[in-house]
């Protein structure tokens, strides 16, 4: 499987931001920063952190209808438990937390040399785009969380690396 995604992404990576269909056990990393997202329980969000775990993420396409759509889960086969990234409201800033029974739809677009960035429509500005963005939970908490921001393809802390691997892992 990792080598097919590697084959897809490296014919998408020859356009510039192709949107590609993602359904694998995933690490996400942050271009930017070199950190992996990982999933805090005990904030109920998506924060970076330096690691070597691989064992983070499941992405999987909503559906054959739904033209593109994705959703990342946790992957906690051991607990038998299930969170989602979701954004409680699609809008500039929100910061994204876990769910265990709602998921955040998005679109993955890939870049030059496999840089991927994951999108949303915004529905109260039609025409707007909004993307997974890296940065500071606020001004008095420097941990880096997942949030919304405006779209900027070229904006490094909204490009993301995945790490495709087996489920036997």
């Amino acid at each position: 499987m990792q080598i097919a995604l590697a084959y897809i992404f490296l014919l998408a990576g020859i356009a510039h931001a192709a949107r590609v269909s993602v359904f694998s056990f995933i690490t996400i990393i942050s271009h930017r920063y070199g950190l992996t997202a990982e999933f805090d329980s005990a904030r109920k969000l998506v924060k970076f952190i330096e690691s070597d775990d691989r064992n983070q993420f499941f992405m999987d396409r909503v559906g054959p209808m739904a033209d593109g759509l994705h959703i990342v889960q946790s992957d906690d086969r051991y607990n038998q438990t299930t969170n989602h990234i979701r954004f409680p409201q699609a809008r500039d800033g929100e910061v994204a937390i876990l769910n265990s029974e709602w998921a955040s739809t998005f679109l993955v677009e890939v870049h030059e040399d496999a840089v991927f960035s994951f999108i949303l429509l915004d529905p109260s500005k039609p025409g707007s785009t909004l993307a997974w963005t890296v940065e500071r939970h606020s001004v008095n908490d420097p941990m880096l969380v997942l949030k919304l921001r405006t779209y900027d393809s070229k904006a490094r802390s909204q490009q993301f690396s995945i790490i495709s691997r087996c489920e036997e892992d």
